[in-house]
This record gives C-alpha cells, structure tokens and sequence, in this order.
C-alpha cells in the first residue's frame, strides 16, 4: 500500500502478477510484468512502458504532466483514467495510453487542463489507441473550459474533438436552384425597401450611419 517507483529510469522485473493498493509511478522506466492489477484507491501513474496485462480497478493518470504509458498486452477498466491536456501532441502536449492489444473499455474517464491551455478549434486528441477497442467509458468528464470536447469512438482509437462545425466548402453543396432563389429574393426586398437587408444585418453600423444621412433633395 505505499509508494513504488522506478528511480532512475530502468526496468522492474516480476516473476508472478502485481496488485497495487497503493502509488504505483513508472518514472519513465518498465515494468515486466505478467498481470498488472491496480485496485481500490491504487494510483498507477507516471510515464513509460508495462510488458504485461493491466487492470484498473483504481486511478491511472498516464503521463509525466504530460506523456505516453505503452501498454504491451491488454488493457481492462472498470476504474477512472485521468488525461491532461496541454497541447495537441501526444506525450508533449497532452497524455495518451497505447495498447498493442485489446482495450476492455469502461469506469470513467476524467480530462483535466494542464497549465493554461485552450483547445484550438478543430483540434482532436486521441486519449486512447488500441489493436481493438471494445466498450466505451462508461462516464466522460470534461471542465467548463473543454466544454466543447467529446469523446468519440473507433475499433482502433478513442478520441476528444469537438462538434462539426458547417464551413464554407459544405455550403458549396448547397443545390444552385436554392441560391437562384435566394438571391432573387434578396434583390426583390431591396428593391422595395431601397436598401440590402442583409448588408444591414450583417454591418447595423453601416446602417445607422446610412440612416442619419441628410436628405439633401
């Protein structure tokens, strides 16, 4: 139930399985292992690899703020797995787990924000990647300020993105025949208003000035 760490980076070998009650900190290094079981309040955190199956039943927070845990087995969760983000790159900027084999997904799966970073629109964080991907987390939390972030799912990889937001290159496949219509429209108003309804939406300023303009005639 205490601490156990790799310190200096090296490789912690095991003859049977390992259950951790307690922390649980890679430090860079590996551990060869053929069963890895974190349980209870058990942390297992820091950065590196696990030659071996893991279990987690408790905490797992990947990454030394932030960075990758290579997972060379499979991987089953019932417990919570905490990822900062910090950036857009796996291992610099944000952590990631990396499974060679089956992900057992499920428990909860906790974001947290590292240092001041703000997710760039369209940024996507692949949180989770596997050789299969089975089951999602059964819980997602994301803070206020990734409130835009959501988990999506891939038999090979978990990722947080945001929603799709409509760009210009989707309105091209508007049909023709629509816009025609529109734009007949617009000329139509404008002709009976004297003015562009949607110049005057789109800049009211320009409106007000136009407005308050003396009519000189």
């Amino acid at each position: 139930d205490g601490t156990l760490q790799s310190t200096p980076p090296g490789v912690i070998n095991t003859n049977g399985a390992v259950t951790i009650g307690g922390v649980l900190d890679l430090g860079n290094g590996t551990l060869q292992t053929p069963s890895l079981n974190v349980i209870g309040s058990g942390v297992l955190k820091g950065k590196g690899t696990i030659n071996g199956n893991v279990v987690l039943g408790g905490m797992f927070k990947p990454g030394a703020s932030p960075g990758v845990v290579n997972i060379n087995g499979n991987y089953t969760q019932t417990g919570t797995l905490e990822v900062e983000l910090g950036g857009t790159t796996p291992g610099t900027g944000y952590d990631q787990i990396v499974v060679s084999g089956t992900a057992n997904l499920g428990g909860t799966l906790n974001v947290v924000q590292f240092g001041n970073f703000i997710s760039p629109p369209g940024a996507t964080f692949q949180v989770v990647r596997a050789g299969t991907i089975n089951g999602t987390f059964a819980n997602t939390n994301v803070p206020l300020i990734f409130s835009g972030l959501n988990a999506s799912y891939t038999s090979q990889f978990v990722e947080l993105g945001s929603a799709t937001i409509t760009t210009a290159s989707t309105l091209t496949q508007v049909d023709p025949a629509i816009i025609k219509q529109d734009k007949e429209l617009v000329a139509t108003i404008k002709k009976l208003l004297g003015s562009d309804p949607v110049e005057e939406a789109l800049n009211p300023a320009s409106s007000e000035k136009k407005s308050n303009t003396p009519n000189c005639n």
